[in-house]
């Protein structure tokens, strides 16, 4: 694997992020019990800080999208 290339981990995210999206459940669930879940996590942090770096977002924008992305999924 080069510098650029994903990691399993980030492929495992963008996986589950489309499967939710898709409301495909029991894709998801694979994915969540299959995948390593330390790997995805660091993946997740690092699109997080990518996308906050990118945008200009600061930790409050993540805090009031994760909260309004949490209402919608209930």
């Amino acid at each position: 694997m080069t510098a650029c290339e994903p990691e399993d981990g980030i492929l495992d995210v963008l996986a589950a992020v489309q499967a939710h999206r898709e409301h495909r459940t029991a894709d998801l669930d694979l994915i969540l019990r299959h995948g390593d879940a330390p790997d995805m996590l660091a993946a997740a942090v690092k699109l997080l800080a990518e996308a906050a770096d990118e945008g200009g977002a600061c930790p409050g924008h993540f805090r009031e999208w994760g909260m309004n992305a949490w209402c919608r999924g209930r």
